[in-house]
């Protein structure tokens, strides 16, 4: 029986890390990494080496224990199940409140995604946005509706591997059909000219030296995985600590390659069209097309091997978000509603009409009509709606998340207020102008984002909170001690 179970397990679980890591870094890989090395230099890196850092912390500090506290938690794979559990609350108030947040981001994200898919489309297809982004929500919800989490996961796992291989092509198409003699010439002459600083030294971005706010700002995007709901319910759904040791060490292998070969991919291009400084994404593609021969297959074929790889990945996240929020709504807010409809008097009635509203098939159906909307009436403001949006509530879920899975003190009040102070830190820091007669806020005088600061504040909130409120009732700090001490075998005891 312990061997059918390990296997079973080992299936289920396959391609996990690749899920977790393409979640965690897939943004940057391709297209953005690469453009924004090619746009502003060499001092782009730092950003990727903010995104490895936090690849690292949350495969360190975070897969193992909220795999383990999610099998307690009687399979929990979501995370305001998490938090809702993890307390022992009595009433859903704070599942549902922390559902229609979390739900929101992920909303946001597909909203945001769907819109670039379908200029991406445009740019390089010619196709009509609208077209593409039907197309994509259709996919989606069918997906959503005949097929669960389980069985998707091997495709990320392919994924991943056609993305490796499509950075490498690239690379090598490059140096061979751009000529490798004239990138080395270019980067020479950028040295005789006197515009190293520009083109090669990575201490410098868009010709100017990076100073040590730039350096802060940079590095602390990558601590936004701490945050990122995405990443942490995918964590959830480890299925033993077999799974999550394996996936981890090809999650942090995946990152570290993929992120460095996409530098590098942008660096390449930099070199080779020295000292065309090119800003938009169409002249880029026909600047290479004229510097190519006509000859040159390999080169082509490996363009759109990346151009597929990146088209790939953002749909994978695309229909990540769109799968999470989906659980969600059927586990989190449709579920409780299941619950406490089940005790009033007319409970055989109210108990079957809940049942049919909560089908994974309705709730896919609601988020991707979300979604869609949003995306066919969103503007190019989306993009930054989201970013803005990933930090604060990424400064709000990083320290309650890290406090409730290693601190037995932690209580509820304390979480509340170290989610809700955090997120609220942070969009002060990044929103609010500091002076009555300015319109400087505090990340425009400092000269970095609200990651850090926006985190910092949410740890100590959350523990003052934590420590001037009683302490967690005897049955919370069992719950926690049984699982911080034991380790998930294969069955997953």
């Amino acid at each position: 029986m312990k061997t059918q179970k390990a296997k079973k397990g080992k299936k289920i679980g396959h391609g996990f890390g690749s899920s977790v890591s393409i979640s965690a870094v897939g943004v940057l890989l391709m297209l953005f990494l690469p453009w924004m090395v090619y746009q502003k230099g060499a001092g782009v890196a730092w950003i990727a080496i903010g995104a490895f850092v936090g690849v690292l912390l949350i495969w360190q500090l975070l897969s193992y224990r909220l795999m383990r506290f999610s099998l307690q938690q009687e399979g929990t794979i979501t995370l305001p199940g998490f938090f809702s559990r993890r307390y022992h609350e009595k009433y859903p108030v704070i599942r549902i409140l922390f559902a229609l947040i979390i739900a929101s981001v992920f909303l946001l994200a597909a909203m945001a995604l769907l819109k670039g898919m379908g200029d991406y489309g445009e740019i390089l297809f010619g196709i009509r946005p609208e077209i593409t982004k039907g197309i994509l929500l259709l996919i989606s919800l069918i997906l959503l509706v005949t097929l669960g989490p389980e069985r998707l996961r091997p495709v990320d796992r392919w994924i991943a591997f056609l993305t490796l291989g499509a950075l490498i092509a690239v690379n090598f198409a490059v140096f061979r059909y751009l000529s490798g003699e004239g990138v080395l010439k270019n980067i020479f002459h950028s040295w005789a000219s006197g515009s190293v600083s520009v083109y090669v030294d990575v201490e410098y971005l868009s010709g100017e030296r990076i100073g040590v706010s730039e350096h802060i700002s940079m590095l602390s995007y990558g601590l936004l995985i701490l945050g990122s709901p995405l990443v942490l319910q995918r964590l959830q759904q480890g299925e033993n600590g077999k799974t999550v040791h394996t996936s981890r060490r090809w999650g942090i292998i995946f990152s570290l390659l993929s992120l460095f070969l996409a530098i590098f991919a942008g660096g390449m291009f930099r070199a080779a069209l020295y000292p065309a400084q090119i800003d938009s994404p169409g002249e880029f593609i026909r600047q290479i097309a004229k510097e190519v021969p006509s000859s040159g297959i390999v080169f082509y074929s490996s363009c759109i091997l990346f151009l597929v790889a990146g088209g790939l990945i953002f749909y994978d996240i695309l229909h990540s978000c769109l799968q999470q929020a989906t659980l969600i709504l059927k586990n989190d807010l449709f579920g409780e509603v299941r619950r406490i409809s089940s005790g009033t008097k007319k409970k055989k009635k109210n108990t079957e009409f809940i049942r049919r509203d909560i089908s994974r098939e309705l709730s896919a159906v609601i988020c991707c009509l979300i979604a869609g909307s949003g995306a066919f009436l969103a503007g190019d403001a989306i993009y930054r709606v989201l970013l803005e949006t990933l930090i604060i509530s990424a400064c709000g879920l990083a320290p309650v998340t890290i406090l409730s899975l290693y601190s037995g003190r932690m209580n509820l009040p304390g979480m509340i207020a170290g989610f809700f102070g955090g997120a609220f830190f942070a969009a002060f820091w990044e929103l609010v102008p500091v002076f009555q007669t300015g319109e400087s806020t505090l990340k425009e005088l400092v000269g970095f984002h609200g990651t850090l600061p926006g985190m910092a504040f949410g740890f100590l909130v959350a523990w003052i909170v934590t420590l001037l409120t009683p302490k967690p009732a005897s049955d919370v700090v069992k719950d926690f001690e049984a699982v911080k001490y034991r380790y998930v075998t294969d069955e997953g005891a």
